[in-house]
């Protein structure tokens, strides 16, 4: 570790995605497709198949990091 090194930059979350979040750090499913602009079944397949990111379960329920869906749409990611 370098000393004083702030680290690699967090991405930005589109202002968009942050009044949608609203200081949640995860969106479920369903929110995560409407922010993304894909159906939930496409989420879904995303979680088993892989895809451009990878939810969490909480409680048995997909979540999806709203720094990653920020990723994707920047443009990073394979989606």
């Amino acid at each position: 570790m370098i000393p004083n090194h702030p680290g690699p930059a967090l991405p930005a979350i589109p202002p968009g995605l942050a009044a949608i979040a609203n200081g949640r750090d995860f969106l479920p499913t369903g929110e995560a497709a409407r922010v993304l602009n894909r159906a939930p079944q496409t989420l879904r397949l995303w979680a088993s198949a892989g895809g451009p990111i990878k939810p969490i379960r909480i409680n048995s329920r997909l979540a999806w990091a709203v720094s990653d869906i920020a990723t994707v749409l920047r443009g990073g990611g394979e989606g």
